[in-house]
């Protein structure tokens, strides 16, 4: 996805899809279920997050 589009265009075609296409106005989520990691690297070069929060 990073190669194709910049996160920039990417959320804003996100939000054209879902509510120009689909009729959507409103939305929710619920995350219920996390647990936590110290220390994640989304590569292996990128900065350490220090609280990262992921969905079991």
């Amino acid at each position: 996805m990073k190669e194709k589009w910049s996160k920039t265009a990417y959320i804003t075609d996100r939000a054209h899809v879902f509510m120009g296409h689909f009729g959507v106005e409103t939305f929710d989520f619920a995350i219920e279920d996390v647990g936590k990691v110290d220390n994640w690297k989304m590569a292996e070069d990128s900065p350490a997050l220090k609280e990262v929060y992921i969905y079991i």
